[in-house]
């Protein structure tokens, strides 16, 4: 289902779209370029006009010891003290701890200060803490405000308490933000300890349930058992015994393979029984051994109406409780990141959500009372920011979302990717007001190639397994001896050898029934439904897909498959091309009839070759691979046990033949003394 858009200005964005993108002609409007937060500082100098290099100390650009500025990144605070030794390159490097990416140019004595991401929520912000820290920003050329600083330092100025003459009140400002952080204690305290209770009984009754599901799916064993025992017992041993003997012969029918089955799996359950520690299993197993049908009737019905239906009256009460502490962990972690998010959004108290979050209910007044003096010391800033003018040279982009409008709809994004009902949109420009066209159609060329590529592959692989089932005899080739290998070249080797094993699956029947399924399924025909909603019965013949039948096909490649008017093939190119014209007209119809012609190839390659193990082979073999392996593994183990043999011979006629010679040795000294005496 390949589509393709195109786009009426490819300068200001490109599109890919997806399978499910709707065909037709949308309109685009590009408002913004999303773009990260940039800080370009103003060039610097030492005391006494000196060049300033990542060596210098920051004392030597007359900041004071102890000034401190506040970076925003992200989403993270980093304050940054400024020591009496904190030289240029230390001073990045804690900028680039905070998150941000910062570097310092000398040749150009100027700081570059970036958003490590594009988009408004990734942007960072750069501030003094009172006089000396605004003094050390504009020291660093890096002090910089723009209409929106002052806007953000208004509200933040707004939340001090002011005395009637204009001044800020300190002690009436903390004393407020002391009960605010101690509100937000007490609440955060509360949602903490309403989520663990919540998810602790949430956790008890999962507890119970499972006990019950436990003891409930015993129940059910039983009842499946004494149901089975009840099947053969009613079969009787006559029954039993036929399908044993129809079994050991080959022949037995379906219903003596699952009287069989049955019987084995009652077995099964009684040995399992008997070895188990369930003092109800093995009651019931006792009780079924001289039980009649009505007997094992009724003790089925007792479990199933009597105590399976009490277990499920205590699962339904059991999920009622369920859903209610799950609502209401749900509704205390929902009041607890409410009040994250309250905090988040107040710049003042932004930097002590973490501590918040992980230790709220041990919070201590002493640090209450330290975030405020904190939050105080913000609020001040802000008032000396308001009264500073930007360092002249000092340049800020903030970090903006991308917007873009498809067909008049607004979307916003931190990168310049979207992705939207199936397309994947990625703006280079900006059109202002105007809109540029995006037009998706069938992309009737990637379709085509998906169907070709796939009928290349099974043709490729059918052409090698006819190739093999039809490979020369090699009646008159045996393996060769070691002997007979020392005689002969490398090459001459090599050659007769890959006789025999070309060979090797000639006339196979498996590999024969392999290749008549596969044949089979990609001639079947397949109900596919129309664009006008009728439906029709396709063969791939109905897209001028096809073989070219045993006269006109080249040897070993009867069954592979030709697409008409493919220019490629020299056999089919000068036919129509129905495959081409059936996409372009109806694409859905050709996605439906090759996805059922590959699923119904799967399946009858599953049903033929079979998905199950068994003690000859493995799921998904042809041949008896388990049974090849306990095969030669014999053959190696008699191998071994004849070499053992072989040895003992050789040992047992070597003494045989060391005591004739001692023997022999023994005569002819003999016979010499025997002659020495006679003289």
């Amino acid at each position: 289902k390949s589509k393709k858009t195109s786009v009426s200005d490819p300068s200001k964005a490109t599109v890919t779209a997806g399978s499910g993108a709707v065909n037709g002609t949308q309109k685009l409007k590009i408002k913004k370029m999303a773009a990260a937060g940039y800080l370009t500082g103003a060039k610097i100098e030492g005391k006494n006009g000196d060049k300033v290099t990542s060596s210098t100390k920051l004392s030597d650009l007359g900041i004071e010891a102890g000034s401190q500025v506040t970076l925003n990144s992200d989403g993270k605070e980093t304050a940054i003290t400024i020591d009496e030794d904190m030289k240029v390159s230390d001073f990045v490097s804690k900028l680039r701890e905070g998150g941000v990416n910062a570097s310092f140019d000398e040749s150009n004595g100027r700081f570059f200060i970036s958003a490590k991401e594009s988009g408004a929520e990734h942007d960072f912000k750069l501030t003094g803490t009172g006089t000396n820290g605004v003094a050390a920003l504009k020291s660093l050329g890096l002090f910089t405000k723009s209409d929106e600083d002052i806007s953000a330092l208004e509200k933040t100025k707004a939340k001090g308490t002011f005395a009637s003459d204009g001044s800020l009140d300190k002690t009436a400002t903390k004393n407020d933000l002391v009960s605010q952080l101690t509100a937000y204690r007490s609440q955060f305290t509360t949602a903490v300890e309403n989520q663990t209770t919540a998810n602790s009984e949430m956790f008890s009754v999962q507890t119970q349930k499972a006990d019950i599901d436990g003891k409930k799916a015993v129940r059910e064993g039983i009842v499946d058992y004494l149901n089975k025992k009840k099947t053969v017992l009613e079969a009787g041993d006559t029954a039993l015994e036929d399908a044993q003997l129809a079994e050991e012969n080959g022949n037995a029918n379906e219903s003596q393979k699952a009287l069989l089955k049955t019987a084995e799996e009652v077995a099964t359950y009684e040995t399992a029984a008997e070895n188990g520690n369930n003092s109800d299993v093995k009651w019931y197993v006792n009780e079924a051994q001289n039980a009649d049908s009505a007997k094992l009737t009724s003790l089925a019905n007792y479990n199933t109406n009597t105590i399976i239906a009490g277990y499920d009256s205590q699962l339904a009460d059991l999920n009622t409780q369920l859903a209610e502490k799950a609502k209401a962990a749900e509704d205390a972690t929902s009041a607890l990141n409410s009040i994250k998010t309250e905090m988040s959004g107040n710049e003042l108290f932004s930097g002590f959500v973490n501590d918040f979050t992980s230790k709220a209910e041990s919070l201590t007044d002493e640090e209450i009372s330290a975030m405020a003096d904190t939050a105080v010391s913000k609020i001040e800033s802000a008032i000396t920011e308001l009264t500073e003018d930007g360092v002249t040279g000092a340049t800020r982009v903030r970090g903006e979302d991308a917007e873009i409008y498809l067909n008049g709809a607004m979307f916003t994004s931190d990168s310049n990717n979207f992705n939207i009902n199936g397309l994947s949109i990625n703006v280079t420009g900006v059109t202002g007001d105007d809109e540029i066209s995006l037009t998706t159609s069938t992309d009737t060329d990637a379709i085509y190639d998906k169907v070709k590529d796939f009928m290349t592959q099974y043709s490729d692989l059918i052409n090698e397994l006819q190739g093999l089932y039809n490979a020369d005899s090699a009646k008159d080739y045996e393996p060769l001896t070691e002997d007979q290998k020392a005689e002969m070249s490398d090459t001459e080797i090599e050659k007769w050898e890959s006789k025999i094993k070309d060979s090797l699956l000639r006339r196979d029947t498996t590999l024969g029934g392999v290749i008549s399924t596969m044949s089979t399924a990609m001639s079947q025909g397949y109900t596919v439904t129309l664009k006008d909603g009728t439906q029709q019965n396709m063969a791939l013949s109905s897209l001028g897909i096809h073989t070219l039948g045993f006269l006109n096909a080249k040897t070993n490649e009867q069954y592979a498959f030709h697409i008409d008017g493919d220019e490629e093939d020299e056999k089919t190119s000068a036919s129509q091309d129905k495959l081409r014209a059936m996409i372009e007209s109806d694409p859905d119809a050709v996605a439906d009839l090759m996805s059922q012609v590959a699923q119904g190839l799967y399946k009858a390659l599953d049903t033929k070759i079979g998905a199950k193990t068994s003690e000859t082979s493995s799921a998904y073999t042809i041949y008896n691979d388990k049974q090849m392996t306990k095969q030669i593994d014999q053959y190696k183990k008699d191998v071994k046990e004849w070499a053992t043999r072989i040895e003992d011979s050789e040992e047992m006629y070597y003494k045989r033949f060391t005591a004739m010679e001692k023997a022999l040795a023994n005569i002819n000294s003999s016979q010499s003394a025997l002659t020495g005496m006679i003289g």
